[in-house]
């Protein structure tokens, strides 16, 4: 009698999976090989120029690129490169903690306003209607005013407008899985709802979270930039991106001195793409719903 030789499939986790899709992913693998170098650059770009970002130099001011100064100097004699290395770790820091901040804000209330509905849901819906219904750019400007330009002003700004998003997100996946058979069982089990949300639902609607949070970053970022660029952001002497490109506003360096914006505006501009070629990835690989991110109230 023959014995059936049964070949043992490797079984992948989920992660895994995900793993695998990434790299099998051209424009999202090449997108997070961009973003590795642009924070690697970031974090130790300082290290091998021998300069410090505010260290002065009355003598070369406003040189162009040389062997000395890679990327020249500015207006008081500041090397470029290690301008660009510090602020590329502002503007990222920017990024990550004021769409942390937002999500801990946004996950919270959609969590509340999905699972407990009623007066509770109405009135943080209506919140985030007031919220959104006023341009960004308006009520950024006019708390920026009154709170004044700073590292952690700017953070603020940015988490506390833009967590309206991600709250209506997370409300309209707790809507499609409160009643789904597991969370069913989960309740006769006699957990209670935190433990329901966060060991049932949260894990099970963590993909467009995840998509919604690599998109937010980016568009962080950019407020930053565009915050700073108007002097009401990254307050000066600390160097971030948007800070850099202010410096154009100046029509003499805009025209003579190339090297003191167009990097920091080629940063920006590939750190934007690449958070968002990645974040279109992901949304592939984990959201099989490509309406998600625009689920209706």
């Amino acid at each position: 009698m023959r014995m059936m030789e049964i070949k043992k499939e490797k079984i992948q986790t989920p992660f895994q999976e995900s793993l695998k899709k990434i790299l099998s992913n051209k424009l999202c693998l090449v997108s997070l090989v961009v973003l590795v170098i642009l924070i690697l650059f970031s974090i130790f770009g300082p290290m091998f120029t021998g300069y410090e970002s505010d260290s002065i130099d009355l003598l070369n001011m406003l040189t162009g690129p040389s062997d000395t100064h890679l990327l020249g100097t500015d207006e008081l004699g500041r090397d470029m490169f290690t301008r660009l290395a510090e602020g590329g770790r502002v503007s990222i820091s920017v990024g990550l903690i004021a769409t942390l901040f937002k999500l801990c804000i946004g996950v919270l209330l959609g969590c509340i306003a999905g699972l407990y509905g009623g007066i509770v849901e109405s009135v943080i819906m209506r919140i985030v209607d007031i919220i959104m219904c006023f341009p960004f750019f308006v009520i950024a400007l006019c708390i920026a005013a009154i709170t004044g330009p700073s590292f952690h002003n700017t953070i603020f700004i940015i988490g506390i407008l833009g967590w309206p998003g991600v709250c209506r997100i997370v409300r309209s996946q707790v809507l499609s899985l409160k009643n789904v058979e597991y969370v069913d069982a989960a309740r006769s089990l006699g957990l209670n709802q935190m433990e329901i949300i966060f060991r049932h639902i949260l894990p099970n609607a963590s993909g467009p979270i995840i998509v919604y949070t690599t998109l937010s970053v980016a568009n962080a970022i950019l407020m930053e930039a565009s915050l700073s660029f108007l002097g009401l952001g990254i307050a000066m002497p600390q160097s971030s991106w948007g800070t850099i490109l202010s410096t154009a506003q100046n029509m003499q360096i805009l025209q003579d001195c190339w090297w003191m914006w167009i990097p920091a505006g080629i940063l920006v501009l590939s750190t934007v793409l690449a958070i968002n070629f990645l974040g279109d990835g992901l949304s592939e690989i984990l959201d099989p719903n490509p309406h998600a991110l625009t689920a209706p109230q």
